[in-house]
């Protein structure tokens, strides 16, 4: 919730402790496992709608978009509010609350006056000018994130392509042309010869072709964004009978489109391992992502430690430079050997959620729009296996106390020890389990329609977060902070709008 890369979505500004305690306070009891409180018109549906009028609307247009993106310049801001607000979106969808839709919509467009045009580059961009990420040490200012801006598309194009219907609505219309027009821009210009013909070498790469620890080669979380917004787009168009060049675009535009979409599908597909796995006494297709090219790479250095002595210790160390492999390590640490089949940690791993909903919502328009071959497109059979993945490798199978491994293929090593994105700050890293957060806030518990359990185990950390038993709150302090009843700060506000949502099923 990189920041080229932050694990979550962070925001502090104000204390609305008050709130946060009035709204979810009540008393434990064994009605809150019924599936009845886990639905659209539940008391959860609308405490979550609360707890966005209070704080989150205002977090989400004062501070990241008015404070940071318009006044700063910072486009981190837009990394921000797709983590912090996308699942929340998809329960307005779900609940059928074209008003809450329209309320986002809007928000949206607020994004959009912050485009400005590109030096020698066609089109319009969220250019980083500010912010706490972008400087000159690490190139970012003054340029273009693609991460940010594909990541923001998503989420734009999955609010268009949502309200699609209600062609009553005037500003809905509105909002359906500028994102098309906009998603559109980004993506003629990220199709352009250079960018396919690195794809290409990526998609022929091996893990073996990695040989040090630069990200190079990895199937990047930009990717699967641009699909997503790809996919959208498609479904945009397609439920209006409207064609590619109907937007505007020549045939060479339209044929680069249509070539670009089909590498980045070849791409993940040559990133996806599928293996049999057990599921009890049963098989199952289990599944991760970039297996083998990650295993080098700097954030992973520690992924087969699981001990509790923190590799470095800020407090005793001082500044970090976790680039030039020069952190203070205890001696017994320095020969830790890579996880020679490491793929995706499970924060990152949290994009897959949003990437196969909207393949799996706009698979015939995207064979229909851009010409995509059936067999290119992910299968309902592959978006399983990562649901029986996150089931039987990553979580750690106790009901009553849901943790998960740090990594999509079950290690549970420290990530990103001495990690450095450029901003000179020390990291001493996660240590084993410290990103089972992403679980609740990354939108996980809606695979529950392929593995029921993980709708269980949603209810139960939802549960565990408004306990009165010591232990329990022990338990939430270390592992889900962010989501306690009693946190006072804004960051607590933004994690229960990532958590509730992903609760509610229709």
């Amino acid at each position: 919730m990189k920041r080229n890369g932050r694990i979550f979505c962070v925001i502090i500004f104000m204390l609305v402790g008050s709130f946060v305690h009035a709204a979810g306070a009540r008393q434990e009891s064994n009605s809150r496992s019924t599936n009845l409180e886990f639905t659209c018109d539940s008391k959860l549906e609308m405490d979550t709608w609360q707890l966005w009028d209070a704080r989150g609307f205002w977090l989400a247009k004062n501070q990241l978009l008015e404070k940071r993106l318009l006044a700063s310049g910072d486009s981190y801001a837009l990394y921000d509010f797709e983590a912090s607000f996308h699942n929340l979106l998809n329960m307005a969808q779900r609940c059928r609350r074209l008003e809450r839709q329209q309320q986002i919509e809007k928000l949206i467009e607020t994004a959009y006056t912050a485009l400005g045009a590109l030096k020698e580059q066609p089109g319009r961009a969220w250019i980083c000018r500010g912010g706490s990420i972008c400087n000159n040490k690490n190139g970012l200012l003054g340029a273009e994130v693609v991460l940010n801006s594909a990541q923001f598309l998503a989420l734009a194009t999955d609010a268009a392509r949502g309200i699609e219907q209600n062609d009553s609505a005037g500003f809905s219309k509105n909002f359906r042309e500028q994102t098309i027009s906009i998603a559109l821009e980004h993506l003629t210009r990220w199709s352009n010869p250079s960018g396919l013909g690195e794809l290409r070498k990526r998609i022929q790469a091996t893990p073996a072709d990695v040989k040090d620890g630069s990200s190079a080669l990895f199937l990047m979380d930009s990717d699967i964004w641009q699909i997503a917004a790809y996919a959208n787009l498609a479904g945009i168009l397609a439920s209006r009978s409207q064609e590619l060049k109907d937007a505007g675009l020549g045939e060479e535009q339209i044929v680069l489109l249509k070539r670009h979409l089909s590498l980045l599908l070849r791409l993940v597909k040559t990133r996806i391992t599928l293996q049999a796995g057990f599921a009890g006494e049963k098989s199952v297709t289990i599944a991760d992502l970039d297996e083998g090219f990650r295993r080098l790479h700097a954030d992973n250095r520690f992924a087969a430690y699981s001990g509790e002595e923190k590799p470095i210790d800020c407090a005793r160390d001082g500044k970090v430079n976790g680039d030039d492999g020069e952190m203070l390590l205890q001696n017994k640490l320095k020969k830790i050997q890579p996880v020679s089949n490491l793929g995706v940690d499970i924060s990152h791993a949290r994009r897959l959620v949003h990437f196969f909903n909207a393949i799996e919502r706009n698979r015939d328009a995207l064979i229909k729009i851009f010409q995509v071959s059936s067999p290119d497109l992910p299968s309902s059979e592959v978006a399983a296996a990562f649901a029986h993945q996150l089931r039987w490798k990553v979580w750690n199978q106790d009901e009553s106390k849901p943790l998960f491994t740090n990594y999509f293929n079950g290690a549970n090593g420290w990530f990103r020890v001495g990690y450095n994105n450029g901003v000179g700050r020390c990291s001493e890293g996660y240590p084993p389990f410290a990103l089972t957060n992403s679980f609740p806030t990354g939108g996980y518990i809606v695979w529950s329609t392929v593995e029921p359990i993980l709708g269980k185990l949603g209810q139960q950390i939802y549960i565990l977060t408004q306990s009165d038993n010591k232990a329990n709150q022990v338990f939430v302090e270390k592992y889900y902070s962010g989501l306690r009843m009693s946190i006072s700060g804004d960051a607590g506000v933004v994690e229960k709008l990532m958590f509730w949502p992903s609760l509610i099923s229709h």
